[in-house]
């Protein structure tokens, strides 16, 4: 008898770190206000919390990285890279410190795959 209600105790704990799981996801899921591809790097850029994410998105043996700048090419900014290989990716938000947080109704610059030649550079405006 105690095997058997140690059993459906157990199963009942799974269940609920299942639920716990699934709720954990759902809740962190970011609705990306801008997004570009380029060459096997990926950057996604949300407005609210000047939140930059770089990932990985071509299996084609290079690291993914991005330039931050803000205002025009050449500012002060910040780099992310992802060498971790495919699928991987690297994220920074304002609440990581004051150089993570871009100006609100300037122009935020992505250099995607800067030490290339043939890089791509984005600007999207941060108002909001």
């Amino acid at each position: 008898m105690k095997a058997r209600k140690a059993g459906t105790v157990a199963g009942t704990f799974m269940l609920a770190a299942a639920a716990l799981t699934l709720n954990a996801g759902s809740a962190s899921a970011i609705d990306w206000d801008h997004t570009k591809s380029y060459d096997g790097v990926t950057v996604y850029f949300e407005e609210h919390g000047d939140i930059v994410k770089v990932c990985d998105s071509k299996k084609n043996g290079r690291s993914a990285t991005v330039i931050v700048y803000e205002d025009s090419p050449g500012d002060v900014g910040y780099d992310m890279t992802v060498s971790t290989g495919y699928g991987d990716c690297k994220s920074h938000r304002a609440s990581d410190g004051a150089r993570y947080n871009p100006l609100e109704n300037h122009y935020v610059y992505f250099q995607l795959d800067p030490h290339t030649t043939t890089h791509y550079t984005v600007k999207w405006l941060n108002d909001h």
